[in-house]
């Protein structure tokens, strides 16, 4: 098992917008083409602090399925964003492997 996590910084002026996209579409777009272990969480972190923070977790089983995310699925997202935000959201993906629960 593995998760893919995409954290977000998301500037203050387009947080609302930003926040629906991706649980009105984005989230649901995923769960539709077969990702339906999704976890969206806002981090509060001291380093955070005074900043709009999310991370968008999504668990794959295989590598395949995460090369699937992160290709082709991932870019979904980013034509959209990238139009409606210009550099106001930033983001960036790890991977991480599950090794124990």
């Amino acid at each position: 098992m593995y998760i893919y996590n995409t954290s977000f910084m998301v500037e203050a002026p387009v947080h609302d917008r930003w926040l629906a996209l991706v649980r009105d579409k984005y989230i649901p777009f995923l769960k539709k083409e077969g990702f339906d272990r999704i976890t969206l969480s806002r981090i509060l972190s001291p380093e955070t602090a005074g900043q709009l923070t999310y991370s968008l977790q999504v668990r794959v089983a295989e590598i395949p399925d995460y090369q699937r995310l992160d290709g082709e699925l991932f870019a979904e997202y980013e034509t959209i964003a990238s139009g409606l935000f210009d550099g106001q959201v930033l983001h960036f993906a790890t991977l991480m492997k599950v090794i124990e629960e």
